[in-house]
């Protein structure tokens, strides 16, 4: 069985020899017998010729048994390294086709290495150009790529993946389980969450379902920010820049403008403005307006439309109802009353009282320097005229005060009950 075996391997050795090209002519010669090939431009189609192999065979079993004594050569008889005959071949600038089986431990050259079935490589592979593989590839341990990779189609990674640089990916990352990120991710296009999103667990979330999210820290913005629904701030804000606001703001607690400039009473409503109030458009205030300081109001002035009204440009002013006045009023002009003046109180004039009118006056009228009346004018029943006085009842009565007179008295049919006194002359008609 030793020798069947010897006999084997010496033969299979220097087959090989003989096909891979020996240094001996009778090797050469061989060669050209067994191995055929066609060359067709830079492609070689590699083939053996079986006649020449059978007798091959013939001669190459002659040899081994020189001696013809039945021992056969060993493989320290035939080769010069035993047992690791070593191969460099190099196929460089030819394709070559046919090769069922190809085993080499020596250096196998050539420029593209096409293998259509599997390749076992007990140490590095190590190629100057690109590597392409058209199926799938199973790698048993680490693969490490020192230059650039490209991967035309998907990568599946069913283990833990390390990235000691940057990750581009110009297309869609799928990732089908849970991502952890040790450093910075920085994305320069759109990115879409199809699910939850949040920063530290809670430190910034955002509900997939709803929308809703939640900022446990500041939030900052430098450029604008535009609000389609409600903004709902459970905490204090600070805003460092102008807050724009194109549509309805509520708040639901107290709000103030540094501190105390302009702040809103959440609990009562009231209002208070540290600095001036301007308003372009049209107010209206459902209730009373208290003003503690001076009021300005540079347009035409109006409560409910007319029942008071101050002309801006004339500064006329319409009071529809009754004017009540508790201090003292000065006028620098004319007043003028197309109704009834009625004074409850007092009224001291210091200049002249024109009334073209009549004039009615329900107290007692006190005058404390010189009255002018016109001619005409009547006290009760008793009517002065010019250089007359008469009374509707027929009689003048003085009372019991001496009348005198340093004129003519003219009198018709008069009655002394008392005494006639007459210092000058006195005629008597009759």
């Amino acid at each position: 069985m030793k020798k069947i075996f010897s006999f084997l391997g010496a033969s299979c050795a220097l087959f090989l020899a003989l096909i891979c090209g020996s240094t001996t002519a009778t090797a050469q010669q061989a060669t050209a017998r067994v191995v055929r090939a066609d060359i067709n431009g830079n492609q070689i189609h590699m083939y053996l010729d079986h006649d020449s192999l059978q007798s091959l065979i013939n001669r190459t079993m002659s040899a081994m048994d020189p001696n013809e004594n039945g021992e056969l050569l060993e493989w320290n008889d035939v080769l010069t390294n035993a047992n690791n005959p070593g191969m460099n071949v190099n196929y460089s600038g030819f394709s070559v086709y046919g090769i069922d089986s190809l085993t080499s431990t020596g250096l196998l050259t050539a420029d593209s290495l096409k293998l259509l079935k599997d390749a076992e490589i007990a140490k590095k592979l190590i190629l100057g150009d690109s590597l392409v593989v058209a199926g799938a590839a199973a790698l048993d341990s680490t693969l490490r790529v020192a230059g650039f990779t490209r991967i035309n189609d998907s990568l599946y990674v069913q283990m833990d993946a390390s990235f000691a640089s940057t990750v581009h990916v110009t297309d869609s990352l799928v990732v089908a389980g849970n991502t952890d990120l040790n450093g910075t991710m920085d994305v320069t296009g759109a990115t879409g969450v199809d699910g939850n999103f949040d920063v530290a667990t809670n430190k910034f979330t955002v509900d997939a379902a709803t929308g809703n999210t939640a900022v446990a820290g500041t939030l900052g913005a430098t450029g604008a920010t535009t609000l389609s629904s409600t903004l709902g701030v459970t905490g204090a804000t600070t805003l460092s820049s102008t807050l724009d606001v194109t549509g309805a703001t509520g708040v639901d607690g107290s709000f103030d403008v540094n501190t105390n400039k302009f702040t809103v009473d959440a609990t009562t409503g009231n209002t208070a403005v540290a600095g001036t109030l301007g308003v372009t458009g049209a107010a209206t205030l459902s209730s009373s307006l208290d003003v503690t300081g001076a009021t300005g109001v540079d347009g035409s002035f109006d409560v409910n439309t007319n029942k008071f009204t101050v002309d801006a440009t004339t500064g006329n002013t319409a009071v529809a109802g009754t004017l009540g006045v508790t201090g003292e009023t000065t006028i620098t002009g004319e007043l003028h009353a197309s109704d009834s003046l009625v004074v409850a109180g007092g009224a001291d004039l210091n200049s002249t009282l024109d009334v073209s009118g009549n004039t009615s006056v329900g107290g007692n009228l006190t005058v404390t320097g010189t009255s002018s009346a016109a001619s005409g004018s009547t006290v009760g029943t008793l009517t002065l005229a010019d250089g007359s006085i008469t009374d509707s009842n027929g009689a003048i009565s003085f009372g019991d005060e001496n009348l005198s007179t340093t004129g003519t008295l003219g009198a018709g049919n008069t009655s002394v009950t008392g005494t006639l006194s007459a210092t000058g002359a006195t005629t008597l008609s009759s």
